[in-house]
């Protein structure tokens, strides 16, 4: 019986590593990539190879800022400063409107 705690709690504790939460992140915006790649694909208006690769293009650069954006946030002992919370918004609202400038 203490085997099963014992194995239990090895994995709970790998878990909890960092390796296992970016794994988990990665997996997660890997997820996403097809749905963000149609939103593009839908703010460009198109169906050819010429804008399902743009779409592309433009979704893995989010997927990618997303992901260094947490980890840069995550490595620091800044986490959840409301500083933060600006700088992400600041980027997402720039974001928005470098797609928003393209499409006109």
């Amino acid at each position: 019986m203490t085997d099963v705690r014992n194995t239990g709690a090895n994995i709970i504790a790998a878990l909890r590593t960092p390796v296992a939460t970016l794994v988990v992140l990665v997996a997660a915006l890997l997820a996403q990539l097809p749905h963000a790649a149609d939103v593009f694909r839908l703010v460009v208006h198109g169906d050819g190879w010429w804008q399902i690769a743009h779409s592309y293009s433009y979704a893995i650069a989010l997927e990618l800022a997303v992901l260094l954006f947490v980890v840069a946030i995550g490595a620091t002992p800044r986490f959840g400063r409301l500083s933060d919370l600006a700088l992400g918004a600041g980027l997402a609202l720039a974001t928005r409107g470098l797609v928003e400038a393209e499409t006109e």
